[in-house]
């Protein structure tokens, strides 16, 4: 089956990229790593209009996953937490739940779960587990919120 994906998203898309050539270090003549502050809000304000975009196409019941391959708190948590401020109708899934249910039906190996895990969130560490920092959050509509945004 394919995912469809909304026209709305798909004309914004193009716009999204400019941004992102923008913010490449190698563009600003910058090495990979080397963010100033400045840059890092930036780069939320980015994350959070996605998310914030990606929200209102999510239906009743349904989830998506913010994720990112930073581990600075303001492309994370924050990111995460600004985006709710203004949706009431969504809340955060447990990682560890999902994580447990993927080793259980065989489809992770990883055995310590608890060390994929910051608070609610999954987060992968460099020296810890074998591959880069990521951070990933699960959010999931209600099932009443239909009749808040017109669904």
């Amino acid at each position: 089956m394919r995912a469809s994906i909304p026209q709305s998203m798909l004309r914004r898309r193009s716009r999204r990229r400019s941004w992102l050539r923008k913010l490449s270090p190698s563009r600003r003549g910058l090495k990979q790593g080397t963010f100033t502050p400045e840059d890092i809000l930036r780069l939320q304000a980015y994350q959070i209009e996605i998310l914030n975009s990606a929200m209102q196409h999510v239906a009743p019941g349904g989830r998506i996953i913010y994720s990112s391959c930073s581990l600075e708190p303001e492309e994370n948590e924050a990111v995460v937490a600004k985006a709710m401020e203004s949706r009431a109708s969504f809340r955060v899934i447990e990682c560890g739940e999902e994580l447990r249910q993927l080793r259980e039906n065989g489809e992770l190996v990883w055995k310590d779960i608890d060390s994929l895990l910051s608070g609610q969130y999954l987060r992968t560490v460099p020296g810890v587990h074998p591959c880069d920092g990521f951070f990933a959050a699960v959010l999931e509509r209600s099932l009443t919120s239909a009749h808040l945004f017109g669904r």
